[in-house]
């Protein structure tokens, strides 16, 4: 596993991505939403095994490289499956917080999740603050006092009223607040434009024993369902190192890139591909279509350009237009996202 680190850093992400991908810990999904499905699934059995020999559940991580809305969809998923398993309290708390964006974020808070601090939070000169990116569980909920009882690492501690919006489910994450976290395994949602050398690395590089990487044709741009296709425009993105490069020449790399894939579609057959250079097994595509998702990821890079170029055609780094990033629900909705603390 450690040699198909190496290759993502060093930027030979075909070869590291190939060696997953004869491991089965490729899977390719139509749209995002499936992949996040697909992601939270696979992230829901190999918990509930890992509890029947007793390990812990923070040693599985759901991972975006892509948006905060991927995150907050990933974190609810998750949730939503311990609340059928009957891990949670029925009692929860509702908490609306504002992102680096502006945008609010509402979440509801049960005895027995898992949370992470956004932020500082003080309890005054006799008590040690809570650093931001401390985990923690929900132990207690008083809905009359309007507290929630957080055991952290090294001692419990009570919220009271606007304290709650420093807190956040933890299930998911984002790439960037992940670095230096360890899990047994990460579970990682990708593919999109914002996809890179770095990102992919950080977020493959999580885990002791397996990282599984879950993306989807249509972030892809793909115009038909060649799963040897779909790896290989995966690996490009996984390849390119996005350090220091103004986010429009990001855009239209990749709008030149989807022409290059719209032209091979159109001189590909749509059959089963007969090619074994990724060394995958037959599995059949996920079924459904991508082509009602493809025109709305071509209208979001030209809006995306567009507003680069009015943007006195300055070049803001990758790094900087991080804090607010233009992107689209699946119902082609538009939403502002930043960066996940």
């Amino acid at each position: 596993m450690r040699d198909a680190w190496t290759d993502l850093r060093e930027g030979r992400a075909a070869r590291g991505l190939g060696a997953m991908e004869q491991r089965r810990q490729i899977v390719i999904s139509t749209r995002r939403s499936e992949s996040r499905e697909a992601a939270v699934a696979q992230w829901d059995e190999d918990r509930r095994a890992g509890a029947a020999q007793g390990r812990d559940i923070e040693n599985y991580l759901l991972l975006a490289t892509t948006t905060n809305y991927d995150v907050d969809q990933l974190n609810a998923m998750a949730q939503q499956r311990r609340r059928e398993a009957g891990e949670l309290g029925a009692e929860s708390i509702e908490v609306t917080a504002q992102d680096h964006a502006g945008s609010d974020r509402a979440e509801r808070f049960h005895v027995g999740d898992r949370v992470v601090t956004t932020r500082q939070v003080r309890f005054g000169t006799h008590h040690p603050r809570v650093e931001n990116g401390a985990t923690g569980e929900v132990i207690g909920l008083d809905l009359d006092a309007n507290t929630v009882d957080v055991q952290l690492a090294d001692r419990t501690v009570t919220l009271y009223g606007p304290q709650h919006t420093a807190l956040r489910l933890n299930y998911a994450q984002h790439v960037y607040s992940a670095q230096g976290r360890t899990v047994d395994r990460a579970y990682i949602v990708t593919g999109s434009w914002q996809a890179g050398r770095e990102t992919t690395y950080v977020a493959a590089s999580r885990t002791r024993e397996a990282s599984y990487v879950f993306t989807d044709y249509s972030s892809l741009r793909m115009e038909t369902h060649d799963r040897d296709q779909a790896l290989q425009e995966l690996a490009a993105r996984a390849s390119e190192s996005q350090a220091k490069v103004s986010a429009l020449d990001v855009i239209e790399k990749h709008q030149s890139r989807t022409e290059e894939i719209t032209t091979r579609a159109t001189a590909t057959p749509t059959g089963p591909s007969r090619s074994t250079s990724w060394g995958h097994h037959d599995r059949r595509p996920c079924s459904g279509s991508s082509n009602d998702a493809t025109p709305r990821m071509w209208r979001s890079a030209r809006r995306a350009s567009a507003w680069s170029v009015s943007a006195s055609r300055s070049r803001t780094s990758c790094s900087a237009s991080r804090n607010e990033t233009e992107a689209w629900n699946d119902d082609g909705s538009r939403h502002t996202d930043g960066t996940a603390l």
